[in-house]
C-alpha cells in the first residue's frame, strides 16, 4: 500500500512522512532515494532542476512496496513532483522537460510505475511556502517565487480533481498542529486499509 506526501514545499511532508513511519511501523521514503539503496546511480541526490533524478527516484520508490508487501510505505513526493516542476517551469516560459515528463507519465504510470492507494497534502498557503523553508523569494534553489509557486498550486488542484479522480485525495488544514496532521492521516490511512482489506475478502 503505497501513500504518497504531495503538494508544495514547505507543508511538512517529511516530517508527516517520519510521524507516519514511527506511528504506524510504515516505511518512509525520502524525497531522495539514498545512494546505498539497491539500483540508484551515483547521481541520485540531485537537485530540483534535475527532471532525470526525480524520474528515477520515482521508478525506485515504485519497486518498495515489492519488498514489504504488508507493509505502509510512504512516499516523500512521487510522481507529481517532476510534473509539477515542469509545467510550473513551462508556464513561466523557463527551460523545462515538460513534453518528456508528462510523456513518461502516459507511457509509465499505471505499469511500471504503481499509482499510489492515497495521496496526502496540505492547502499551504504560498506565501508561507518560502518561510517555511526558511529561504527568500529570489532563492533560485526553490520553486522560485511566488507567481511560479501559484502556477504549481494550480497544477496540483487541477491534477487531484480530474487526472487521476480515483484515487483519494486527503487534503490537510494548514492549520493544524504537525500532531493533529498526524492523527488525521492515519486515522485516513486505516481506514482505506480496512476498506481495501474487506473488499479483498
Amino acid at each position: 500500500m503505497i501513500i504518497a506526501l504531495e503538494g508544495l514545499p514547505g507543508w511538512g511532508k517529511t516530517t508527516l512522512s517520519k510521524s507516519l513511519a514511527s506511528e504506524m511501523t510504515a516505511i518512509s521514503v525520502p524525497e531522495f532515494v539514498p545512494e546505498s539503496w539497491p539500483n540508484v546511480r551515483e547521481t541520485a541526490g540531485g537537485t530540483y532542476e534535475d527532471e532525470t533524478i526525480y524520474l528515477l527516484n520515482c521508478e525506485i520508490k515504485s519497486t518498495v512496496e515489492g519488498h514489504f508487501p504488508d507493509s505502509i510505505v510512504v512516499l516523500d513526493r512521487y510522481y507529481l513532483t517532476p510534473l509539477a516542476i515542469n509545467f510550473t517551469q513551462f508556464r513561466s516560459g523557463l527551460s523545462n522537460n515538460w513534453e518528456m515528463v508528462s510523456a513518461w507519465y502516459e507511457s509509465s504510470v499505471g505499469t511500471t510505475v504503481i499509482r499510489p492507494s492515497l495521496y496526502i497534502t496540505c492547502d499551504i498557503p504560498i506565501e508561507e511556502c518560502n518561510e517555511r523553508k526558511g529561504r527568500s523569494e529570489c532563492d533560485l534553489l526553490t520553486w522560485g517565487v511566488i507567481d511560479r509557486l501559484a502556477i504549481a498550486a494550480d497544477f496540483y488542484t487541477n491534477f487531484f480533481n480530474s487526472w487521476e479522480p480515483d484515487i483519494p485525495c486527503l487534503r490537510l488544514d494548514f492549520h493544524l498542529t504537525r500532531h493533529e496532521m498526524a492523527s488525521v492521516a492515519k486515522y485516513t490511512i486505516e481506514l482505506l486499509r480496512e476498506g481495501m482489506h474487506e473488499h479483498r475478502r
